[in-house]
């Protein structure tokens, strides 16, 4: 999944509690291998995975086609913003982990982040290239395998211990096999889905386990969001399997991690590894249901369905949309995420 950022600064309140817009840890900066990094401190935030977590690196390295495709979001991030058309009003604190940096973190407190997220990264190593709606062939994607390789690389083969790691990927990897079966007119779709759910979970598991191995003992790491339940999905409506073998998908990757973490917590108990599980499935669960029956009271969110991207340049709307385009959450969503994931870090 791909996203841009929200910058500036505004105060909200969702859910019963106060947000204070992200404060900067410092000058934005480029260090070792492709990273984004805020901040001097020696404990960072190192995030690794998709547009849901990158803050500029699809831009960076491919400025033409963010140009070309991506005016309309705000600066870098797949998302609204200050500078997105049309603009967030309240919520221009960052996509979620920069929502999350914005509170106090850690024993010793994370200082800084590093990200090394990428829009449009599988849970495969390497890279590889795409097009995107219509662009030339040619965009260069670095998947997740290809993140830790870099920031390994630039720690002399060590996940330093005073890190807390993100790794939050596998959207892209069904999307793209999805893609890629309608381009052979869409004879296997839902095998596809399927076989790229399975594969991208045994992925990122063994991207977690490779962490763990090099010295992590903490890790947050991000389930699948319901992707049914985008805007994008409405493409499947004509195929019922492949509609259900969505929903399966996801159940099968989500069931799959929550297994996996004791037994990973297990294997690395000497050291004392904590995982944390995002659990974006059911905080999106959460979200549509409050607008479903409560008319948004207690998240502020009332449009599950539409892209917010597509409103008028001055619509005061765009806050009350969980989507900004077919995959991607808004800004007021990527908020919710971030404060969602500071309970559950607090809470252990």
């Amino acid at each position: 999944m791909f996203i841009p950022r929200c910058s500036a600064a505004g105060v909200w309140l969702a859910a019963g509690f106060l947000f204070a817009a992200l404060q900067s840890c410092g000058p934005l900066s480029l260090t070792g291998l492709d990273a984004i990094t805020t901040g001097d401190g020696p404990a960072r935030l190192v995030v690794f995975g998709d547009s849901l977590s990158d803050t500029g690196n699809f831009k960076r390295v491919n400025p033409q086609e963010w140009r070309l495709a991506f005016a309309e979001y705000d600066d870098g991030r797949f998302t609204c913003g200050a500078s997105s058309r049309p603009p967030s009003a309240n919520f221009r604190q960052g996509v979620w982990h920069e929502v999350l940096m914005s509170r106090p973190l850690g024993v010793p407190p994370l200082a800084g982040s590093a990200i090394y997220a990428f829009g449009g990264a599988r849970t495969s190593a390497g890279t590889h290239h795409r097009s995107y709606g219509g662009l030339p062939t040619g965009v260069l994607i670095r998947d997740l395998g290809d993140q830790i390789d870099r920031f390994l690389v630039s720690n002399g083969g060590v996940a330093p211990s005073e890190n807390m790691y993100v790794v939050w990927a596998g959207g892209n990897d069904i999307f793209d096999a999805i893609e890629a079966d309608w381009h052979n007119l869409g004879k296997d779709t839902a095998n596809a889905i399927t076989s790229a759910s399975l594969q991208a979970f045994q992925n990122a598991r063994g991207e977690v386990h490779r962490l763990a191995s090099a010295g992590a003992t903490r890790i947050i790491w991000g389930n699948l969001p319901p992707l049914f339940s985008t805007p994008w999905a409405t493409q499947l409506s004509d195929c019922a399997d492949c509609s259900q073998a969505l929903r399966n998908a996801v159940a099968s990757f989500n069931h799959s991690l929550e297994e996996a973490i004791p037994l990973l917590e297990s294997e690395f108990s000497d050291q004392g590894l904590k995982i944390y599980e995002l659990d974006a499935e059911r905080l999106f669960a959460d979200v549509i249901l409050d607008a479903l029956r409560n008319e948004g009271r207690t998240y502020g969110i009332t449009n599950f369905w539409g892209q917010a991207k597509h409103l008028a340049c001055d619509s005061a709307d765009v806050d009350a949309y969980l989507f900004w385009d077919a995959t991607h959450p808004t800004s007021h969503a990527h908020a919710i995420i971030g404060e969602a994931v500071y309970r559950l870090l607090m809470a252990s």
